[in-house]
């Protein structure tokens, strides 16, 4: 008995691993996990569009930050249910995630990107979590304004 109920109550878990968080219930990363990068993304201008990524929460992952990364430079390392909002040019750029790796070396080259043509003015939400099927994903998402 006690061991279905083990097998239970972790099918539960892992079925509900993460969940959306909106952008107005989740947490700015904190300073210290922002990355050199931020600096040259973190001012609005004429022709620049927004950009927020919000981490799922959930027990999934939890201790591990997860990695952000904009034209291949890191932006920040974001735990369950923390946002980051940052600005990008009027164009093409490249938005992605990598597992933590030892060293930045092996987040850069473990990157999974996206192209996101920006329009100035226009505000973008990105979903980073972890998917049922295993491995992490981000994606675009109107689930989190």
């Amino acid at each position: 008995m006690i061991r279905i109920l083990f097998i239970v109550t972790i099918g539960v878990l892992i079925g509900c691993a993460t969940s959306p968080v909106s952008f107005e219930k989740s947490t700015p990363v904190q300073s210290e996990r922002l990355g050199p990068a931020y600096a040259s993304y973190s001012a609005n201008g004429p022709s620049k569009g927004a950009v927020i990524v919000i981490r799922d929460s959930g027990f999934t992952g939890a201790a591990v930050s997860l990695p952000i990364y904009v034209n291949v430079k890191k932006l920040a390392n974001l735990m369950p249910s923390e946002s980051v909002k940052f600005y990008l040019p009027e164009g093409d750029n490249f938005i992605g995630f990598s597992l933590r790796g030892l060293s930045e070396s092996y987040e850069t080259k473990n990157l999974q990107e996206q192209v996101l043509n920006v329009v100035a003015g226009n505000t973008y939400y990105f979903r980073l979590g972890y998917i049922e099927a295993g491995g992490v994903k981000l994606r675009r998402s109107s689930q989190v304004e």
